[in-house]
């Protein structure tokens, strides 16, 4: 890997615990961990490894009652990344889900490395270098950096801070609003409306900006929310 490029794995808190995480940091610059909002355990060996890793490690808090719906939100959150991200970032989600493979072909045949690392059997597993090299020749044996992409600052992914514009939340809505009406695919929760407008509006990085959208669309009838259920008015 030369100085600019970096490693991203995805994988689910469910898969993470069936191997032996404690090579991740190794691994990978930045990790993203999806975690059932309902989790209740977490191994204290596993909270010292994530305290470690600090900011390299992201958890993606969902409301997945099964494999599709973890698909679906892991792939938001995926495409999302990759029209954030210069295309030097390697992706790897490691899932036995063939359910991403076209995900993946995409993201290659968009100028990404993308490799889905799959366990042999049902036994713990270990993370480490080979397990990657072996699905994908390009990825090195190089330790994890710390080094921020370009257009994926510390401010962009923990930032609490947001100055949109008048203008970008209409556009937005806007954007919105018709890509809803084309595709005919309407998110069914909150969250799930969130990751869709992040993902379909490149100006929008956080999830408090998503948030003005949704507000703007609440305020203007297109959508009545009913705790984290949507109606759609249109």
């Amino acid at each position: 890997m030369n100085p600019s490029e970096q490693r991203y794995l995805f994988v689910s808190f469910d898969v993470l615990k069936q191997i032996k995480y404690s090579q991740l940091s190794k691994v990978c610059d930045k990790a993203y961990v999806f975690i059932d909002a309902a989790e209740k355990h977490i191994p204290f060996k596993m909270v010292k490894m994530f305290q470690k890793m600090g900011k390299r490690l992201k958890w993606v808090e969902i409301e997945a009652t099964d494999r599709q719906s973890l698909h679906y939100l892991m792939s938001f959150t995926i495409g999302k990344l990759h029209r954030k991200l210069n295309h030097e970032t390697e992706f790897a989600i490691l899932s036995n889900d063939s359910h991403f493979d076209a995900l993946i072909k995409l993201l290659n045949d968009e100028d990404r490395y993308c490799v889905r690392v799959k366990q042999e059997n049902e036994e713990e597993q270990v993370i480490h270098e080979e397990t990657l090299e072996n699905n994908v020749p390009e990825l090195s044996q190089e330790p994890a950096r710390e080094v921020v992409p370009n257009g994926f600052s510390n401010e962009y992914l923990f930032s609490s801070q947001v100055d949109l514009s008048e203008d970008t939340i209409d556009k937005s809505v806007e954007n919105t609003i018709k890509r809803l009406i084309r595709s005919g695919n309407r998110p069914s929760s909150l969250y799930l409306l969130k990751e869709y407008i992040l993902i379909n509006n490149r100006e929008l990085n956080l999830q408090e900006e998503a948030d003005q959208v949704i507000q703007k669309l609440e305020e203007t009838n297109e959508i009545k929310l009913l705790g984290e259920d949507i109606i759609y008015n249109s």
